[in-house]
């Protein structure tokens, strides 16, 4: 899961996990600040930040709160944005220009990575610099992302579900397995060069 299985209420504890949960976590939520430090080294003359969140998501609260007290704490003025629909990304990015915000950062959330298409399009359009929390983004033509390797979560699972199926219980080892909290392992920057035939683009970075 993309948030933190504790505070969500799923467990009470990583190291020792009750019930019948164990597996992977990657915290996206917690990587916001990080994300924000990144985009000001990118735009260093910002004093205006957007956060486009999903008012739907149970940690959206939290999230655009972690980002807002980090940029509080430099003197940056955020602004939250809601978007939960298809339509809700154009309006957002319409009071992004009529207001002149510098930058923006995409705050974790499935919706987005339906949307990233669009996302990637309009800031283009209004050439606004944008960070993300996936590859998917820069991989679409997107400028920066910073999140966890969610091909490594995919790997980790399957290494906990072979265990669980070889010993046929989740329960097998005497005690459930703790649930392991993968850390970010991916800056990724979309470099669009002309070489006289058009642009192409260069991933830079893992994850």
């Amino acid at each position: 899961m993309g948030s933190d299985p504790v505070t969500s209420g799923v467990v009470t504890s990583l190291n020792q996990p009750d019930g019948n949960v164990t597996g992977v976590t990657f915290f996206t939520g917690p990587l916001g600040p990080k994300r924000l430090e990144l985009l000001r080294d990118l735009v260093p003359k910002a004093t205006t930040i957007a956060l486009l969140v999903n008012p739907q998501a149970a940690v959206s609260t939290a999230d655009s709160a972690n980002v807002r007290a980090a940029a509080y704490s430099v003197g940056l003025q955020t602004h939250v944005l809601n978007a939960n629909a298809e339509g809700h990304v154009e309006d957002a990015f319409t009071v992004i220009v009529e207001r002149r915000i510098d930058a923006v950062l995409i705050t974790a959330d499935p919706f987005f990575i339906s949307q990233r298409d669009k996302l990637v399009a309009l800031a283009a359009r209004h050439a606004i610099p944008v960070i993300y929390f996936g590859r998917e983004f820069v991989a679409a033509g997107g400028l920066m992302s910073y999140g966890a390797n969610v091909t490594e979560t995919h790997r980790l699972v399957g290494i906990y579900a072979g265990r669980i199926l070889y010993r046929n219980s989740i329960h097998s080892w005497g005690r459930l397995q703790p649930i392991q909290p993968l850390g970010p392992r991916g800056l990724v920057s979309g470099l669009k060069l002309c070489n006289g035939k058009g642009n192409v683009q260069v991933l830079v970075g893992g994850g």
